[in-house]
């Protein structure tokens, strides 16, 4: 059996098989969220233009062009539209294995790239991020893991990479950081290997130039504020916590009062692991600093650079728009795991607890409806079988539900009458509002990104109404 796994192409081969499995397992067919509905409604409509309004809107119109032919080719389910990261897994993979062979690991240390809850959750979305996540992998690989950094088919590689992440989500952009802090390091004094640098460049810069013409002239801005909670989630999220820690939704909202016991248990093993590790490398004086000098220098500047652009633009920042530095994170992640197996019986036994923690936060994050995001799909689907059942229902909305992918108008004998829109309505308008309902039947519906959190808590432990909390980050209110 050892001599089976020591054997490279059998071990290439299994890992290959493993990490697709996990890639399809990590796929379900739950509901899309605000991000994916915004992203895959026009596409899947067929209209173009409208496809390149909301592609340079949100600055990604690489990502909406593919989703455009993925839809129509392949199909515009939940579960397909998931499926469509399915391609640049394979990406991934190559990428993986070449970062691996570069460092001279075992071919098996390229599992932990795919069984990271940060992979397992952004699999089961129809966003462009597994995509960035692959770019960037092939983008880091040619910046930090080559033997001829400078050479002319080294840099043509990076450049045509770094313009497909550009082209298919614009915080790709950023990337360019870790490029250029490295070349300060390696190259500062190398005025023909400087120049060469520029010549390339220079000439991917008139596909630079008109992407940032685009993005600059119809992105919308998300201001949504930019502060310490931002920084939190993105170390949260990088060390594998989210799946056994307050899901985005709670931490995003400020629920800190849900957080339960046995989050409270793994959340203190993953603190005690990592504590752990650390004391192993300090006092074995570990060379990881020394190994990976180049990239710990690059990605702090590049978290310098995104962290002060956000705060400057008061943009809200949270670990998906760092997905392009993500694969720098999980090569320094290996490096010390990596160490530690040729440490102490300690030594060992803390990676293994440390694996087991991620695998375990990845599981939990993929089969636990707790971590689900915005379960529209459910609430839309209660919300219709209401409509059909009670033709004089009143449906209050507190947000505007012409998504485009999900809807209950249809279901509504009267949808100007029974279809109240109240997004734009202040908390007292909207309270007042339905307190003078109290002849007619009616369910208000609650979403938390779009109220205050004393309307969203406003109805609890009132005798006078029911709160229906099923679906995640909606509560629906009637008369009890």
């Amino acid at each position: 059996m050892k001599k089976i796994f020591e054997n490279s192409k059998i071990s290439l081969l299994v890992c290959t098989v493993v990490i697709f499995l996990i890639s399809l397992l990590s796929i379900t067919g739950g509901s899309l969220w605000d991000d994916e509905i915004c992203r895959v409604a026009d596409p899947i409509s067929g209209d173009i233009k409208a496809t390149m309004q909301t592609a340079l809107g949100y600055a990604q119109p690489g990502y909406m062009l593919y989703i455009m032919l993925w839809s129509h080719l392949i199909g515009a389910t939940e579960y397909l539209l998931r499926c469509s990261n399915l391609p640049f897994v394979v990406i991934a993979v190559i990428y993986v294995f070449k970062i691996i062979k570069s460092r001279d690991w075992s071919v098996w240390w390229s599992l932990l790239f795919f069984i990271h809850p940060m992979f397992v959750y952004y699999m089961d979305e129809a966003t462009p991020y597994i995509i960035v996540y692959a770019f960037s992998l092939a983008f880091v690989y040619y910046t930090f893991c080559v033997e001829k950094f400078s050479g002319w088919q080294n840099l043509v590689k990076l450049n045509i990479f770094y313009l497909l992440g550009v082209f298919f989500h614009f915080m790709f952009g950023f990337i360019i950081v870790l490029y250029f802090a490295n070349c300060f390091l390696k190259i500062r004094a190398e005025k023909p290997v400087i120049l060469r640098h520029i010549g390339i460049m220079a000439c991917f810069s008139p596909f630079y130039f008109v992407l940032l013409y685009l993005y600059t002239s119809y992105l919308n801005g998300t201001h949504t504020g930019f502060g310490i909670k931002s920084i939190f989630y993105i170390i949260y999220a990088f060390l594998g916590m989210q799946g056994v820690g307050l899901s985005r939704n709670d931490l995003r909202a400020g629920n800190l009062e849900n957080i339960q016991l046995w989050q409270c248990v793994f959340l203190a093993l993953f603190v005690i692991v990592l504590l752990g590790i650390l004391v192993i490398l300090v006092r074995g004086r570990s060379s990881f600093v020394k190994r990976n000098q180049g990239m710990l220098i690059s990605s702090t500047a590049f978290f310098l650079v995104i962290f002060l652009c956000s705060a400057a633009v008061h943009m809200g920042l949270w670990e998906r728009h760092c997905m392009s530095v993500f694969p720098v994170f999980l090569i320094c992640l290996c490096d010390i795991l990596h160490e530690l197996q040729h440490k102490s019986i300690w030594g060992r036994v803390l990676l293994c607890l440390y694996l087991v923690l991620l695998t375990v936060s990845s599981i939990f994050i993929a089969r636990l409806y707790y971590y689900s995001c915005d379960d529209i799909k459910g609430m839309t689907e209660y919300v219709t079988e209401q409509l059909k059942e009670d033709s004089n229902l009143i449906v209050i909305n507190t947000r505007d539900m012409s998504s485009g992918y999900y809807s209950y108008a249809a279901a509504a004998e009267d949808p100007t009458k029974q279809i109240v829109d109240m997004s734009d309505k202040t908390e007292e308008e909207i309270i007042d509002f339905v307190e003078s309902q109290k002849e007619d039947d009616f369910i208000l519906i609650l979403f938390e990104k779009n109220v205050s959190r004393s309307l969203y808590h406003f109805f609890d432990n009132r005798s006078s109404y029911r709160v229906d909390n099923r679906f995640n980050s909606f509560r629906l209110i009637t008369l009890e």
